[in-house]
């Protein structure tokens, strides 16, 4: 018994592209150029309309037709060792994967906290001070922005960035406040 084809043999139903299908036998899917069974899909041929079409059109054959991308990742009789070994692969890839993008992240945040030390050194010299409000309001957003991303803070899902800098900007008002004069408020006489 065939599986059921796309409307349109050859195509598939969502993109019209060519179909390609996967043919199983015995609930083993068959290797590229019929070179043996396998019961990985990764490992299994593809096929195209016209090395498929014999086998549906013939169920006697023994050899059903599926598309390929509605097949399974293990076919019916593939073994519980080889599903094992191979989970536990994709497992081992996917660590490995996940400790490259820490020791990226990590670089990342290193380049990051460099990159604020020139903002931060210019907000606590008297610089800062002498920048137009509007440079100082873009200082203040770069220097909580990268904290934000190296502490693994985010923006709320609204996005609204002036709400979520507005505690940082009040804290970095008063610590960069202008000093006192070091004149009294009786006409300078201390």
């Amino acid at each position: 018994m065939s599986e059921t084809p796309a409307a349109d043999p050859g195509r598939t139903a969502e993109t019209n592209e060519p179909a390609i299908y996967v043919l199983i036998k015995r609930g083993l899917y068959w290797r590229p150029e019929a070179q043996g069974y396998t019961g990985v899909l990764a490992e299994a041929g593809r096929y195209a309309e016209a090395q498929a079409k014999p086998y549906r059109e013939e169920p006697r054959l023994g050899t059903k037709v599926m598309l390929a991308s509605e097949a399974p990742e293990f076919a019916p009789a593939c073994w519980e060792e080889t599903k094992i070994a191979v989970l536990k692969n994709e497992i081992a890839q996917l660590r490995s994967r996940l400790q490259e993008a820490e020791k990226g992240a990590e670089a990342w945040k290193r380049v990051a906290l460099i990159a604020a030390i020139p903002l931060e050194a210019m907000r606590m010299a008297g610089s800062y001070r002498a920048l137009a409000p509007s440079t100082q309001t873009c200082v203040d957003e770069a220097v909580v922005t990268i904290r934000m991303a190296v502490t693994g803070h985010s923006l709320p899902p609204d996005g609204d960035l002036d709400a979520s800098l507005a505690p940082a900007r009040a804290a970095l008002a008063a610590k960069t406040a202008p000093l006192p004069s070091p004149r009294s408020d009786d006409g300078g006489q201390q």
